[in-house]
């Protein structure tokens, strides 16, 4: 049966660091964030992180909460094709684990987790398109994810990796962790 490792974590926490670890280890990757940005420019629209989780809002409201994942079905399809087990970048809704497990695929929940105020700071120094730039957007970004369904995917996470300390630390528990979901 297929395997998809789901990717869920706060802004911040240290997901993109993740998928950089983990693809290092021969995984590939779908990213639901990357779909949803490509999708906007499409559309003729501007990139930011208010554009961007207004725009998720929008969809997850007009077309349901697993339109992301409707976006990427036929990359992960595809993907699965030759791979066993693949990455799912930024799964915000129990109804994408739903739509994958529709699927007959096999789901891994990995929750990247960080402290509140560590996971800012990382957001200020990184300078993505999509970024907050203030405490004030950052706390409103916070709402718009809970109202998204992340604390909900992270509740039920199979696996946690703390990410609060040192790259080697977290890339380690990644290596580790990897080894154990493959086998399971």
């Amino acid at each position: 049966m297929a395997k998809i490792i789901c990717l869920t974590g706060m802004p911040g926490s240290g997901k993109s660091t993740a998928v950089e670890i983990l693809t290092a280890q021969g995984l590939k990757k779908v990213s639901m964030g990357d779909a949803l940005r490509n999708d906007m420019r499409k559309h003729g629209m501007t990139v930011d992180a208010k554009s961007l989780d207004e725009y998720a809002l929008y969809v997850r409201q007009t077309y349901g909460d697993d339109y992301v994942l409707k976006l990427v079905a036929m990359e992960i399809a595809e993907l699965l094709k030759s791979e066993d087990t693949i990455l799912l970048d930024g799964v915000r809704h129990v109804k994408e684990l739903n739509g994958l497990k529709s699927n007959s695929y096999k789901t891994v929940i990995l929750g990247v987790i960080a402290d509140r105020m560590v996971r800012y700071n990382r957001i200020i120094a990184r300078h993505r398109e999509s970024d907050i730039k203030t405490i004030e957007e950052f706390e409103w970004r916070e709402e718009q994810q809970i109202k998204f369904g992340v604390p909900t995917v992270l509740a039920i996470a199979d696996h946690y990796v703390q990410n609060n300390r040192g790259i080697e630390e977290f890339s380690k528990t990644l290596v580790e962790l990897l080894t154990r979901i493959k086998t399971e």
